[in-house]
């Protein structure tokens, strides 16, 4: 059950939208990462705002239990305004980035107004909370300045009288190489994982040659080598597979500038970072598509001249690559559509993957395909989704599979870091996380930056507020909205097959679990394991 340790928390946690008259009372939410000085600005403006009579909605000192998750997602649909605060530490938060989705998403409903603010941190966004904030108004607050200036700015705006001091960016690209250089030296660079990769740092030092964007902290894995190997060839379609959070953004985004450097011309997408509109039928997405070639690899062609409402989107599509972007014999291109996961949903997915499978074998007898390299990656298997697995690219493709790592690059990693763990502490560590990529990142991060030792960092482990509770947070809060996902985490934790095919694929694209079959699940880590034990 979920306990609170406060007078203030239990009045919080019991706090109902209101409304007086039927108008509906402006109601705040209030997102941060259990941080400082995240924390003294959160409780700031919480006294501030709830003296003024703004019902407040904060977590503070809160534990986690299994009602709690419904009710973050309670009170966010239930506010009015959601106030967001951006630091070098939060955007790491899968909480908070997990709760700026579904503020944006309500947003666009028309139900919520967002409020950022920038604590300590100026630079460049993560390019998916970015597509969220970006065109946003938002304040500014240096931590060594008393908050009440920020405060009151936050008041005025919820009362309508002033909107925040600083203009959002329209358009892309509004983010400046020293925006994007601010973002890598507080994640990369000092070994602080992100739980999705950024791929413009690797894209702006491909262009520009400003900054060593190649993270110390990156391992090589077997992947790598296979993905060079096809790299070396042309005329190739790359099928990647892999659990969330075990490299497959990394290895696709190095993978394009490992081609740009071979001089080639690439084009990346992640469909994940797509909006739904443009995902909404056939049409739309390969419009899409073909509208990034074209400004991806600034042809000289024009999607519009190539597309025919007769000839239907597949055919405008092909034409489009065919002469209009491999008309020059010199070119030779790169096109890498990452989580190809997000078409599965969609019903037009037979016709798009059968599309694929289409150019591919195109370079039969068209040899200018061969100068076009296909690049995949997906989490679910797509037999699950796709009626004729022999009409897609996922039984043609060259496989290449993201594995955990070994004790070896486990090891290896540690190295990187400013600690000196025997080969005992290794174990220990390894045995909590597993060859996680992010867990073990996150784990030899918090033992190089702060005071806790190994014995501290297991006995806080599962902690809602200890080094990895955001991102346990978020796991906990997918199983409690799906049940069957939750029912088959409880079945694995009970040492018992997974009885659901459909539940044991989301669970592995989520990198919940592991094994070659649903007959062989289990959780991916001891950590997981633990947690959900405590909190299912």
């Amino acid at each position: 059950m979920m306990k609170c340790s406060s007078w203030m928390c239990r009045r919080i946690l019991s706090r109902k939208p209101i409304n007086h008259g039927g108008l509906r009372v402006k109601q705040v939410f209030i997102s941060y990462r259990h941080v400082k000085p995240d924390e003294d600005l959160a409780l700031a403006l919480e006294q501030a705002l709830t003296g003024a009579g703004f019902p407040v909605f904060i977590d503070r000192n809160m534990l986690l239990g299994t009602e709690w998750q419904a009710e973050i997602e309670r009170q966010l649909r239930a506010a009015t305004f959601f106030v967001v605060l951006l630091s070098a530490e939060s955007i790491r938060s899968d909480m908070v980035r997990e709760e700026i989705r579904l503020a944006h998403e309500l947003k666009q409903q028309g139900s919520l107004r967002i409020l950022p603010i920038r604590v300590d941190y100026t630079g460049a966004l993560p390019y998916d909370l970015g597509g969220y904030l970006n065109p946003l108004q938002y304040a500014i607050w240096d931590a060594g300045k008393p908050p009440g200036e920020i405060v009151a700015a936050i008041r005025l705006a919820i009362e309508g009288a002033k909107e925040l001091p600083h203009e959002g960016q329209s358009g892309d690209g509004g983010d400046t190489q020293s925006d994007i250089q601010q973002l890598h030296e507080a994640t990369e660079q000092r070994g602080a994982p992100l739980p999705q990769v950024d791929p413009r740092v690797l894209d702006l030092a491909m262009e520009r040659g400003a900054m060593h964007c190649e993270s110390p902290f990156y391992v090589r894995r077997p992947a790598d080598d296979a993905m060079d190997r096809q790299l070396r060839c042309r005329g190739t379609t790359t099928i990647v597979r892999g659990a969330r959070q075990m490299g497959k953004s990394s290895l696709l985004i190095r993978a394009a500038a490992q081609a740009r450097d071979q001089g080639r011309q690439v084009c990346y997408i992640d469909l994940q970072g797509i909006d739904e509109t443009r995902l909404s039928s056939l049409e739309t997405v390969l419009g899409y598509l073909i509208h990034r070639l074209a400004r991806d690899l600034k042809t000289a062609a024009k999607p519009k001249d190539y597309w025919d409402e007769y000839l239907g989107p597949k055919d405008s599509a092909t034409d489009f690559i065919e002469y209009g972007v491999l008309d020059d014999a010199d070119k030779s291109v790169v096109l890498l559509l990452d989580e190809a996961d997000r078409v599965f949903q969609f019903p037009y997915r037979n016709d798009f993957f059968a599309l694929l499978r289409f150019w591919t074998n195109r370079r039969a007898d068209k040899p200018c395909w061969n100068r076009f390299d296909l690049v995949v990656a997906h989490s679910t298997d797509p037999v699950l989704w796709i009626d004729d697995i022999n009409q897609s690219p996922f039984n043609v493709g060259y496989s290449i599979v993201m594995n955990d790592f070994d004790s070896l690059q486990f090891a290896g990693l540690s190295r990187r870091y400013p600690l000196n763990l025997s080969a005992t502490d290794l174990q220990h560590l390894l045995d909590l996380v597993g060859g996680h990529p992010y867990l073990a990142r996150q784990a030899l991060y918090v033992l190089a930056s702060t005071p806790i030792t190994l014995d501290g960092l297991k006995r806080l482990a599962i902690r809602p507020d200890g080094p990895f509770g955001d991102h346990l947070r978020r796991l906990a809060g997918l199983l409690l909205r799906r049940e069957p996902l939750r029912q088959a985490v409880l079945q694995i934790l009970r040492g018992k097959p997974c009885e659901d095919e459909d539940s044991f694929q989301r669970l592995f694209a989520a990198g919940l679990v592991t094994g070659a079959s649903r007959h062989e699940a289990r959780l991916r880590c001891r950590l997981y394991a633990d947690y959900f034990k405590a909190t299912l």
